[in-house]
C-alpha cells in the first residue's frame, strides 16, 4: 500500500537556523511548491516586503483576524505575534497544490493536529546550541536581550525533535537542502515526480 501523499510540508527549527534561506533554496529548485505568506506583527527588516517573506501587520489587526477565526494558529514570540491565516491553506488544499510553510515548532504541531492526513513535519535543527548561538550573533538583526530570548526557545524547540516526522541538521547548506528536497519529494508525490 502506498502511503498517503501529503500536502502540507511544514519546515521548522529555532530562529537563526536558517529556514529562512534552505526555505527560499526549496522554492528555487522545486518551483511546484506553494508558499503561503504568514502574518506578524513585528518589524520588518531590512531587504524584506510585505507580502513576500510575511503580511506585517498592527497588533490590533492580528487580534481582530485571530479573533475573527482567520488564523489556524498562532504564537507569540519575543514580543511578536506571529499566525498562519486560514484562506490560503484551505485554498491550496482544495485545488491539490503542495504547500510548503515556514513556522515555528508550536505552531507546526498546533497544524500537524488540525492537518493530521495532510501534514509532514521537518525539522531543520542546528548542528548545536553554540553554533546556533553564533549564527544568532552574526546575523546583526537581534540585541544581547533579544538573542537570550530566542536561545532560550531554541532549546525548548529542539527538545521538541521526537513530534516531528523527520529531522536534517543544517550544518552545510550543500548537504541540508538536498536531504529536505528528498523527504519532501517522498512525503508529497507516490511516485516521486512532482506535479506543476
Amino acid at each position: 500500500m502506498m502511503p498517503a501523499v501529503k500536502k502540507l510540508i511544514i519546515l521548522s527549527g529555532p530562529s537563526g537556523v536558517g529556514k529562512g534561506t534552505v526555505c527560499k533554496l526549496l522554492r528555487a529548485r522545486m518551483p511546484w511548491l506553494v508558499h503561503p505568506v504568514s502574518l506578524t506583527t513585528r518589524a520588518m527588516r531590512e531587504g524584506e516586503q510585505d507580502g513576500r517573506e510575511y503580511f506585517f501587520v498592527t497588533r490590533e489587526a492580528f487580534i481582530a483576524k485571530r479573533d475573527a477565526g482567520e488564523l489556524l494558529e498562532s504564537v507569540e514570540y519575543n514580543g511578536a505575534l506571529y499566525g498562519t491565516p486560514r484562506a490560503q491553506i484551505d485554498a491550496a488544499l482544495a485545488a491539490g497544490q503542495t504547500m510548503l510553510l515556514e513556522i515555528d515548532a508550536e505552531g507546526a504541531l498546533a497544524l500537524k493536529q488540525l492537518f493530521a492526513d495532510d501534514a509532514f513535519l521537518i525539522f531543520l535543527a542546528p548542528p548545536s546550541l553554540e553554533v546556533l548561538l553564533e549564527r544568532l550573533k552574526t546575523r546583526g538583526q537581534n540585541c544581547e536581550t533579544d538573542i537570550a530570548g530566542r536561545l532560550a526557545r531554541a532549546q525548548w524547540e529542539m527538545a521538541q525533535q521526537a513530534k516531528f516526522d523527520a529531522v536534517v541538521t543544517n550544518d552545510l547548506l550543500e548537504r541540508s537542502v538536498p536531504a529536505v528536497a528528498a523527504l519532501i519529494e517522498a512525503a508529497a508525490c507516490q511516485t516521486g515526480q512532482a506535479k506543476a
